[in-house]
């Protein structure tokens, strides 16, 4: 069996108190000032990848939807790879009602839509807003 193989089943494997547990250190780490660290890059690609591969809808919770939206958002909040990790494991989920962009004031710098609006798109197209 191969190394992928067994990060798949470990990933398809996480279920409830590991979900929260896992979840409530992602959240730490998301309010911490440490977001381009190493911890915490690792910690979004093992998200993405438990998003990836599980077959069924994961319900992570509210506390780390608003922080992996507002990471997306905030410029001072996080560097351009931890942005660029946040909209790819929110896309992830999209469409979702529980994704919502909120907090941005026109004129939106262009470094910062990069990582927004293919978010929105996702949102929009399935849900029939764009």
């Amino acid at each position: 069996m191969s190394v992928e193989d067994t990060l798949f089943r470990q990933a398809r494997s996480l279920k409830g108190a590991e979900l929260q547990d896992f979840s409530v250190g992602l959240i730490s780490l998301l309010k911490s000032s440490d977001r381009g660290g190493s911890d915490f890059l690792s910690t979004m690609r093992q998200l993405y990848v438990v998003l990836e591969v599980t077959r069924r809808n994961l319900h992570l919770p509210d506390d780390l939807v608003k922080e992996l939206s507002s990471t997306l958002i905030e410029p001072e909040k996080g560097s351009s790879r931890s942005r660029l990790l946040c909209c790819i494991v929110l896309r992830e989920m999209a469409p979702s009602p529980r994704i919502c962009i909120e907090g941005l004031s026109p004129p939106v710098d262009l470094k910062q839509a990069q990582f927004i609006l293919p978010l929105i798109l996702a949102q929009g197209i399935r849900l029939g807003h764009v």
